[in-house]
């Protein structure tokens, strides 16, 4: 993610949930257009999201939701960063 993008990082949660002013959206909706990047960024914030709105039904957290909400993230994205898990310096193909 370069300089640029990392400036829109925190919006995407926000823009997610609907809680930018519409100026501010406006601005992200036209950096989206042209960054496939923060596009990426945005799925994936979104798919946490929905993990995370699975995991706890109702609203109410269960015990076990956090155990439950790994092991579907982890199932889910594992295709999307294939690094998750590896200790820093670790190659892909070690």
């Amino acid at each position: 993610m370069n300089m640029e993008c990392q400036s829109w990082a925190a919006d995407l949660s926000a823009y997610s949930d609907d809680e930018l002013d519409e100026t501010a959206a406006s601005a992200l909706e036209a950096h989206l257009d042209g960054c496939a990047d923060c596009r990426r960024e945005l799925a994936r914030t979104r798919k946490l999201k929905s993990l995370l709105n699975a995991a706890v039904p109702g609203g109410a957290a269960d015990r076990h939701a956090g155990d439950s909400l790994w092991a579907r993230f982890s199932e889910e994205m594992k295709n999307e960063w294939p690094d998750m898990g590896r200790k820093s310096g670790q190659s892909a193909r070690a």
